[in-house]
């Protein structure tokens, strides 16, 4: 859903950074064509894909080990997936503690001892252990910086490029960052309800109240559901939103008793501008309900 209000926020993004039209393309399709000159980067999640492309360009290829559609916290790679690791001259991880790069960082190792790390959260503040730190445009700015500082140091021939394009991205971010603060800023009810609490730093940044129908790794049992209800019905809330890489059935199952709908948001997506954007929209849906 891409009402007029979503639509001003994202022509607000493109029309304040360099590229324009380019970094709307970027933004719609951000993995470019395959090359053998292209600087191949792995990333953990398609999010990462973004920042990658929006700062390597023309340089990069990007190869993600946790596919759209996929559970980072279970995921296994496949041997090709592997295969492509193992031709990565960086590898541009998380760093905040996702449990796929926990469980498979020395075979990750191992497959390319020689692949360049970046840390991604390098100069993030985690929050009480939780991974999904990209979900805060600020600390997207942080690892767009981390990634630049690394594809320069591998690259220094086109650092001219990646100087102006981490620029451009920076600003994007910024302009994404006002907008929803802005946008924001006149509601009074400010608590959405979630199945995955993957929004905890968005919730943060912006001042908003999560509330998680599951707990990392907890069984969700009927007092969870009946808990999440009372809250939904205390706060007038008629969206529950859910990540297209769990079940859906408990969020259905709230939604129904609260007489509401269940929402999809990928906080995973390659597209994580247009995500952000998306999101805002639903909850300014909800917060007008």
């Amino acid at each position: 859903m891409l009402d007029k209000k979503i639509l001003a926020g994202l022509f607000t993004i493109i029309l304040v950074t360099s590229t324009g039209l380019g970094a709307f393309i970027f933004l719609l399709n951000p993995q470019a064509p395959s090359s053998s000159s292209k600087i191949l980067v792995a990333v953990t999640i398609p999010v990462q894909s973004e920042i990658v492309n929006m700062i390597g360009g023309e340089h990069v290829q990007v190869t993600v080990l946790v596919p759209s559609g996929a559970d980072p916290h279970s995921y296994e790679p496949t041997p090709s997936q592997l295969a492509e690791l193992s031709k990565a001259k960086i590898y541009f991880f998380i760093g905040s503690g996702l449990e796929f790069e926990l469980t498979w960082w020395n075979q990750i190792l191992s497959v390319n001892p020689d692949i360049i790390l970046v840390n991604g959260s390098e100069g993030v503040t985690v929050i009480n252990r939780d991974p999904h730190i990209w979900t805060s445009p600020l600390n997207v700015k942080i690892m767009a910086e981390n990634f630049y500082n690394a594809i320069i140091r591998v690259d220094p021939a086109h650092r001219i490029d990646y100087e102006s394009n981490l620029a451009a991205y920076l600003r994007a971010l910024s302009f994404l960052d006002e907008y929803i603060v802005k946008t924001l800023s006149n509601y009074t009810n400010r608590v959405f309800l979630i199945f995955h609490p993957a929004f905890t730093y968005f919730a943060e940044a912006y001042n908003l109240t999560q509330i998680s129908i599951e707990e990392e790794g907890k069984p969700v049992t009927p007092q969870t559901l009946q808990w999440a209800v009372d809250n939904a019905t205390l706060y007038n809330l008629t969206i529950v939103f859910a990540s297209p890489q769990f079940d859906t059935s408990y969020a259905e199952t709230v939604a129904e008793q609260i007489n509401g709908r269940v929402v999809l948001i990928d906080p995973l997506s390659e597209y994580y501008t247009l995500t952000l954007i998306k999101f805002v929209g639903y909850l300014i849906e909800e917060f007008e309900a």
